[in-house]
């Protein structure tokens, strides 16, 4: 996640840890409106928000069990998790926006 405003966190890149159930400081470079743009590939809007989510996946976990549509499986899942926090982060007046980059 990377958050460029938030009330109590600063600005800067964080990893969700699920057994822990919060988060971890990764880095605060200084550049982060370029960077967040850069890894949505160049899409500068990317940047511009208050939080960015980032999904990674790992192939060879889904691999072993779905063979050449494991791609295919690896975007559905995304998919699915983003529409979640859509749902749970929906506030009237509030802008949102997905996209895979």
């Amino acid at each position: 996640m990377i958050l460029q405003h938030h009330e109590r966190l600063e600005k800067g890149v964080y990893r969700y840890l699920s057994v822990e159930d919060k988060l971890a400081e990764i880095s605060r470079p200084d550049s982060l409106e370029r960077l967040t743009a850069r890894a949505a590939l160049s899409q500068v809007f990317a940047g511009a928000g208050a939080a960015a989510f980032i999904w990674t996946a790992i192939p060879c976990r889904m691999e072993w069990r779905y063979g050449d549509a494991a791609y295919k499986v690896i975007a559905l899942d995304a998919g699915h998790v983003c529409q979640g926090l859509f749902h749970r982060q929906a506030r009237p007046g509030e802008g949102r926006f997905a996209g895979g980059s």
